[in-house]
């Protein structure tokens, strides 16, 4: 970072080079340093490089070229760091997809990337093996959590997991040790010709319309992200991420990942997330960080281990991925600070611009709000749809402008022009379909997704705010606002809720609730209704699934000829 003279800004330096050169540039100040730990077993940088050499020359051999899309559906295990950054390496673009995805959500992402080989835990196999001969996939590598530890340790996991069954694969599918043993036969150029400003990565996002589009980013916005992450968090060589976001979201690759392998850190790889054992490792290792949805965070707090807990080594954690209404940031906060650590900072970013593009200060007490924008991000509110800046502490549309924003949507250039707007001042701004307000000092203020936004009666609802006041009722623990079509108002509202322990699910504690929903928002926002639930469906990504919930409540009244 420096200071430019002329306009007294903070501009962004970082260092410039390929995913992969990034890396390599590590192991060779640091190779014996370790770059990451999977299951007890440590990997150095020298060894991960020459991993990732293996695994390009493996790619090459199986006739992947510069500019390919290779899809990865992993979770977080060594064959995905070593996939991402060997596809990097060879000059193709890793197509990233949540492991967990139905068929026909494989089937998209195949179609739209165009992808020829894909890579995939044995446990999902059966989801992706129909693709072969209906998309353009040729070719299934499958790999298992044993080819990640070692045969002794593989053995020992294999003893005390249940491991997927392994079964005859078909033509078209190969193993991953078969996979690697490949390469060895190509004997050309292996490290292709590529820039770091070369497409490189893609992740998916709903974007400001709901439907999924391909993220097209390259490897210099992932070196912006991780020097931004530098300069607000004082990250060090020696420091450690607990990388339990997984690789496939922004977030996980670009802060969870990257970003440790940009500074020679240490990534701890996580390839699922159950408190318990998690909070042991926070405990166990000194100096670290770890990011996650609000969910993350939720279920650590309510553990009994966690008040238990000594977490005098956390040097920092983030809250992303989904917003958290202030009262529940509050309790977050206060039972992290009791126990010794910092307070979680909250931030807000999105697939467009990869991951975080603002982040809470160190050291500030203000909540309800994502914080400032990091060195060499602008941020602005417009009016929504539009590219006038509106003054502060209007509500309008998030719009942001810096070294991460997406090259485009990929096989979408409609969709890119409508998000990617280039404004009065000649640069080209993401607009997020996010509605929010910034006040003098920079703060920002997420409010609702443009879309999620409830219209009854001719009025406008933001369920967040209404999810923020019913959040501080002391009987509330988390709650959910959707709109379901009504044929007068257009939008009706109903409330879902999860109670604080030991409260009756009761007609009282639903009226004393209605009571206090009268008393604390407008008439026009009233629900019809209150549901009292144990939990939400969550998103592949540990968002509260809000559209899961109004469809339910849609065909549950159509089903009563309410509709």
């Amino acid at each position: 970072m420096y200071i430019d003279e002329s306009t007294g800004e903070r501009e962004l330096e970082y260092r410039k080079g390929t995913l992969f050169e990034i890396v390599e540039e590590c192991s060779e100040k640091f190779p014996q340093a370790i770059a990451y730990e999977f299951f007890g077993k440590k990997v150095s940088y020298a060894r991960m490089v020459e991993d990732i050499t293996e695994c390009a020359k493996a790619l090459k051999a199986h006739g992947v070229e510069k500019g390919d899309k290779v899809t990865l559906a992993l979770p977080n295990c060594p064959q995905a760091v070593t996939v991402f950054y060997a596809v990097n390496m060879i000059g193709a673009v890793a197509n990233m997809v949540h492991p967990l995805s139905g068929e026909m959500e494989f089937k998209e992402y195949i179609d739209l990337s165009g992808s020829k080989i894909a890579f995939i835990l044995d446990t999902f196999y059966s989801k992706m093996r129909n693709l072969r001969g209906t998309t353009s996939l040729e070719e299934i590598v499958v790999t298992t959590v044993q080819d990640g530890l070692g045969a002794i340790k593989g053995a020992l996991y294999s003893l005390k997991n249940e491991c997927a069954v392994k079964k005859p694969y078909d033509e078209g599918t190969c193993m991953w040790k078969t996979f690697l043993s490949d390469g060895k036969s190509h004997t050309g150029t292996v490290k292709a010709d590529v820039g770091p400003m070369d497409p490189a990565v893609i992740l998916y996002s709903g974007g400001t319309t709901g439907s999924t589009k391909g993220v097209i980013h390259c490897s210099d916005a992932f070196n912006a992200l991780a020097e931004q992450l530098g300069h607000v968090a004082d990250i060090r060589k020696d420091n450690i991420m607990i990388s339990v976001l997984p690789m496939f979201h922004g977030f996980g690759v670009g802060v969870s990942i990257h970003t440790v392998f940009y500074y020679g850190m240490t990534s701890i790889l996580e390839p699922r997330f159950s408190p318990e054992p998690f909070i042991k490792k926070i405990v166990k290792y000194r100096d670290n960080f770890f990011a996650g949805p609000p969910s993350l965070f939720e279920a650590l707090v309510k553990n009994e281990k966690f008040a238990k807990s000594d977490l005098s080594g956390i040097k920092g954690s983030f809250i992303g991925s989904d917003s958290i209404s202030p009262e529940r940031e509050r309790i977050i906060c206060k039972a992290f600070v009791e126990r010794g650590a910092p307070r979680p900072r909250q931030g807000y970013g999105l697939a467009e611009c990869i991951a975080a593009v603002c982040l809470l200060p160190e050291g500030s007490d203000r909540y309800g709000t994502i914080g400032t924008a990091l060195v060499g991000e602008d941020i602005i509110i417009t009016e929504v749809g539009g590219t006038n800046e509106l003054p502060r502490g209007e509500l309008g549309e998030i719009c942001i402008n810096g070294p991460t924003n997406m090259l485009g949507y990929l096989n979408n250039p409609d969709e890119t022009e409508r998000t990617l707007k280039e404004h009065p001042d000649g640069r080209k701004w993401v607009h997020t379909g996010d509605l929010g307000t910034m006040d003098e000092n920079g703060f920002i203020t997420y409010v609702q997704r443009l879309k999620r936004m409830i219209i009854t009666n001719g009025y406008n609802v933001y369920p967040s705010q209404m999810e923020e006041i019913l959040d501080r009722h002391p009987k509330i623990r988390n709650s959910c606002v959707v709109g379901v079509p009504h044929p007068e108002k257009g939008q009706a509202i109903k409330v879902f809720a999860i109670l604080e322990g030991g409260v009756e699910r009761s007609e009282s504690t639903k009226t004393e609730i209605m009571d206090y929903i009268r008393q604390n928002v407008a008439k026009y926002a009233k629900p019809y209704d209150i549901e009292f639930r144990d939990s939400f469906p969550q998103t592949k990504v540990a968002k509260i699934a809000y559209r899961d919930l109004e469809k339910e409540e849609t065909d549950r009244l159509k089903s009563l000829g309410k509709l």
